[in-house]
């Protein structure tokens, strides 16, 4: 479907406008298309010379394609590689041995030796989760704001490290969370009162009993909800990342509820 897609692209833009031309000084040079992916260190990017045929790919493509991180400045080089898909189309796949990580920028350029580039600029998010008002009084739920986010949110969590009053071994505990889109941003509820109960019952065996709260950070994969644009060429880069977010939590919430604030 992406393959068609940007096929779709290519000729669109040819049919459309008289000055497109992919061989012509100072056109669209290279497709790039994909996205970073967090989960994995191991990155693959679709890159299409525009002055091959977009049917079938050549034997080596003709241009290099590098990424920088732009705070370190560190580079990593691809390696081409060829792909064939199910009905037998050969394309260039760029592959690269890169970890990404949350606050980072890469810049990924396609260079070819007669002076034809491509470049995009991905920023990845950097969250900071911060305590909204209580939303019950007394506080047995309590709103997270999370700004920074970029795109949707899957599987999200919140993991509590707790202890027993007589223990210094700590355990966790985890409650799903529902992540609500708010500007750039997001929002969730934290339901304390209920976290209280299940603490003291993971720590205690019942509800009597004291449980000490250490601390608690959400986990959550965050996917781009758009593509960074291609300078100079066609297509986009998106990115998939996994975040891990601490929740500062209201030393007063907390007492409010029954927990023990062990910070």
């Amino acid at each position: 479907m992406r393959r068609l897609a940007l096929l779709l692209l290519v000729l669109a833009l040819g049919a459309c406008s008289d000055s497109f031309d992919p061989t012509a000084d100072g056109g669209p040079a290279f497709v790039i298309d994909g996205a970073l992916d967090g989960r994995t260190t191991h990155q693959r990017i679709r890159v299409q010379d525009l002055r091959e045929s977009v049917i079938d790919a050549a034997d080596v493509l003709a241009a290099t394609v590098t990424s920088t991180e732009l705070t370190s400045g560190a580079t990593t080089t691809w390696r081409d590689s060829i792909a064939t898909l199910a009905d037998g189309t050969r394309i260039h796949i760029a592959v690269a041995d890169l970890a990404i990580r949350a606050g980072q920028t890469h810049r990924l350029r396609v260079a070819s030796a007669d002076g034809r580039e491509s470049t995009v600029t991905v920023r990845l998010p950097t969250p900071v989760a911060t305590p909204g008002p209580v939303e019950t009084a007394p506080s047995t739920s309590i709103r997270i704001d999370l700004d920074d986010v970029g795109g949707r949110a899957d599987q999200s969590l919140v993991r509590f490290r707790v202890r027993r009053t007589d223990s210094g071994e700590e355990q966790t505990l985890v409650s799903t969370v529902a992540l609500q889109p708010s500007g750039q941003g997001a929002t969730f509820l934290i339901f304390l009162s209920q976290t209280v109960v299940r603490a003291r019952n993971l720590l205690y065996g019942s509800e009597s009993g004291e449980a000490v709260f250490l601390g608690a950070q959400l986990e959550t994969t965050l996917t781009s909800s758009a593509q960074a644009p291609v300078v100079g060429g066609l297509g986009g880069v998106g990115w998939t990342l996994p975040i891990v977010v601490p929740v500062p939590l209201p030393n007063a919430v907390l007492t409010d509820v029954g927990f023990i604030d062990g910070r």
